[in-house]
């Protein structure tokens, strides 16, 4: 009762989607077969895996042209085989020697191995029990793979058979990186905190040394806004080319940071901008609040002090 012949056991589950039978995870990234031009000549390696009609469907990797293989010497290719191949077509019904026929052509996706651009890839048919067993969950993910390993115990004692997360596995893929990101988040903190001492600091010398200043033009008819921009604008005059300057450094050193992945977002330069007025608005709130008292202070108390 090999589990490998028995995946409707597995598909008849409450809480599973779907099941297929593979060569390989679709996490792996083997490239074992050669694609050669009718000379014999070696263009590439491709990765490959060896799977039934609905592998491909039931993962989600969407088809754009054709068909899902169906036969044997059939198969499915990503749109990076098809540019590789230098095919002016969309593929379909393009012969690949040594490898079978190309039926449908699919979106693709970029894997854990790829690195700057995705790799080709090309999907073989196979009806023959392979070595993986490939299941989409319903939701609760976690507690159904649970459930699904207790229950996969009962059917198949003797097997040892384990699933384990496809999320969790690109997860401890990436744990260095995540360790750095977290370290950079409270180092951020710790930066902006001290940033904010700095700042209070400095407003309340600057403040301290112009109080008589402040005085003398209140009494020489300046308003309480007038005064605010005043100092407002001194703290602008040096925070604004320190401020741009910070985002140019943030920008560089995360586009070298984005260089180690594959799959990433562009950053819109809005929230640069965003991030600028926002910082701004930030400083001179600081300095307002802690000029407020000093500019609504009876003048005469200030130049008594002095």
């Amino acid at each position: 009762d090999n589990p490998l012949n028995g995946l409707s056991n597995i598909r008849n589950l409450p809480y599973v989607e779907g099941v297929e039978n593979a060569n390989t995870v679709i996490l792996e990234a083997y490239a074992p077969f050669s694609v050669k031009d009718e000379n014999g000549t070696v263009l590439f390696f491709p990765r490959s895996n060896f799977a039934n009609t609905d592998f491909c469907k039931m993962l989600n990797i969407k088809l754009i042209a054709g068909k899902y293989h169906t036969q044997p010497n059939e198969l499915v290719v990503n749109q990076a085989f098809v540019k590789k191949m230098g095919w002016t077509s969309n593929g379909v019904g393009e012969y690949v020697p040594e490898h079978g026929t190309v039926t449908g052509v699919v979106e693709g996706y970029l894997n854990v191995y790829d690195r700057a651009e995705m790799e080709p890839w090309e999907f073989r048919f196979s009806n023959e029990p392979l070595q993986t067993i490939q299941v989409r969950l319903k939701e609760p993910f976690e507690d159904n793979l649970f459930r699904l390993n207790e229950d996969i115990k009962k059917l198949y004692p003797n097997e040892g058979l384990t699933f384990e997360s496809s999320e969790k596995a690109i997860e401890n893929l990436y744990h260095s990186q995540r360790v750095f990101r977290d370290a950079t988040i409270l180092a951020t903190i710790a930066i902006l905190a001290i940033s904010l001492m700095g700042l209070i600091g400095y407003t309340n010398e600057e403040v301290r040394r112009r109080s008589k200043e402040i005085a003398i033009r209140k009494i020489n008819g300046a308003e309480i806004k007038n005064i605010l921009s005043m100092l407002s604008m001194d703290i602008v005059k040096i925070a604004l080319p320190a401020v741009v300057i910070g985002i140019a450094f943030a920008h560089h050193a995360g586009t070298i940071w984005k260089e180690q992945f594959k799959d990433i977002h562009p950053i819109n330069f809005g929230i640069y901008a965003m991030l600028f007025m926002a910082t701004m608005l930030f400083i001179v709130g600081t300095v307002i609040w802690k000029a407020w008292r000093i500019a609504n202070e009876n003048p005469v108390v200030s130049i008594k002090n002095e």
